[in-house]
């Protein structure tokens, strides 16, 4: 008997796919069937959402898109993808795609993915903020140096600020794996290309096995759509172009120092009246994006 991975990606609490099993056990010659649910906004910025695409697939091209198992040539006649009806419930859809493998070989062995394209901006492709690492666990001796890779790609409209790798550790803010006591001298990033980044530990210590993460911050410059006069009341708010996991907060930014008291969850400041400064500076807004992790 062979077993079958499934991924089951999750997003924020607007935007999720979730898979029925997250491992199959299929026999080799028999057709496994792989299910999952999406779930989605009826409706975002005033923008009736229309679902474009779905897809299933195990592998990229050299661009990092998805191969569709339907055109590739492994399974050439032997998948089949079928989805049901949409279903809304107050503002959220889902509806429900399957999968058919028939013909089982030991080749087929894989992570299956899923995914589905709407006309959402920002929710198209590899558009969105994505960070993707080719091997996720790993077993190095003790002693020895070991590198952990990733790629990863963010909107064309963000700016990049920062990049750095941690240790997971729960319900504690992520600090940079070269600044934590216990990988003084041993933590190295030698591999630092856009889109691409590598994390080298030497002298592997048994209290190194851990759970790995890389991370990156963005910057979005937000641009006026209109004409404001001194002692006005203005809201300025941040539409991101791509739908955001957990709960992001917001740091709007003025003269390159935050704003006073602007770090909330919301993607809104008030200016109430507005100042002769807030009239000549641009505001900078950052959003704090989580990033999946490599265990």
């Amino acid at each position: 008997m062979d077993l079958f991975p499934v991924r089951t990606l999750q997003g924020n609490d607007d935007w999720t796919v979730t898979c029925t099993s997250s491992n199959v056990c299929s026999v080799r010659g028999s057709t496994v069937d792989i299910s999952c649910t999406f779930k989605y906004p009826e409706k975002q910025h005033d923008l009736s959402t229309t679902v474009l695409e779905t897809l299933w697939f195990t592998k990229e091209d050299r661009n990092q898109k998805p191969v569709d198992l339907l055109s590739d040539a492994d399974y050439t006649g032997r998948v089949e993808s079928s989805c049901g009806e949409i279903s809304c419930i107050g503002s959220s859809c889902n509806r429900k795609c399957t999968l058919s493998i028939r013909d089982l070989r030991q080749s087929d062995s894989a992570v299956y993915n899923f995914r589905f394209k709407t006309n959402q901006p920002g929710l198209q492709g590899n558009s969105c903020t994505r960070v993707s690492y080719p091997t996720r666990t790993m077993c190095v001796l003790q002693g020895t140096s070991v590198n952990i890779s990733c790629t990863y790609s963010h909107p064309p409209d963000a700016t990049l600020n920062s990049t750095y790798w941690f240790k997971w550790r729960a319900n504690q803010e992520p600090s940079d794996l070269q600044s934590d006591s216990e990988y003084e001298g041993r933590a190295e990033y030698p591999v630092e290309e856009t889109g691409r980044s590598t994390l080298r530990i030497t002298d592997l210590r048994v209290t190194d096995s851990a759970e790995y993460r890389f991370t990156f911050k963005t910057r979005v410059e937000v641009t006026p759509v209109a004409t404001v006069t001194e002692g006005q009341r203005v809201t300025l708010t941040c539409i991101t172009s791509c739908p955001l996991a957990d709960k992001p907060s917001y740091i709007w930014y003025q003269n390159n120092g935050p704003v006073t008291g602007s770090e909330n969850p919301k993607n809104q400041l008030v200016l109430d009246p507005v100042g002769p400064s807030a009239c000549r500076e641009l505001l900078l807004l950052r959003q704090k994006l989580p990033t999946p992790p490599l265990s």
